[in-house]
């Protein structure tokens, strides 16, 4: 038995990027392009959006589709629970799922994932 819960211990958990304000029809997409990395998505007017930034790695928020009151929500709330947030210019799949990979590497790689800027 204390093999059992020793083994469970020292699994590590899976990374989790949650995407905020994505398009829905594109979800499947957005999910396919992380790998080993688990992507959620959010709506921006989700009760549960605050836990749901709580227990992230890294918040992706995809400006098009959100408001500016949104964004800064969710920009605080990840700021409170130490969640780094990057930002898509764009909802296409090509953008976020870019976005996506780019966070989901680092946060395989174990390094500290840092904002990611939108391209210009």
């Amino acid at each position: 038995m204390a093999q059992l819960q020793i083994a469970q211990i020292s699994r590590p958990r899976p990374r989790r990027v949650l995407v905020v304000g994505g398009l829905a029809r594109l979800q499947p997409q957005y999910r396919d392009c992380a790998g080993e990395v688990r992507v959620d998505v959010a709506n921006v007017n989700s009760q549960r959006l605050k836990h749901s930034i709580g227990s992230a790695d890294a918040v992706l928020v995809v400006v098009p589709n959100v408001s500016h009151a949104a964004v800064d929500r969710v920009r605080r709330q990840a700021r409170r629970f130490g969640v780094p947030v990057a930002r898509a210019a764009s909802a296409g799949v090509g953008e976020v799922s870019r976005l996506i990979q780019e966070l989901a590497l680092r946060l395989t790689l174990g390094s500290a994932p840092s904002p990611v800027p939108s391209r210009p």
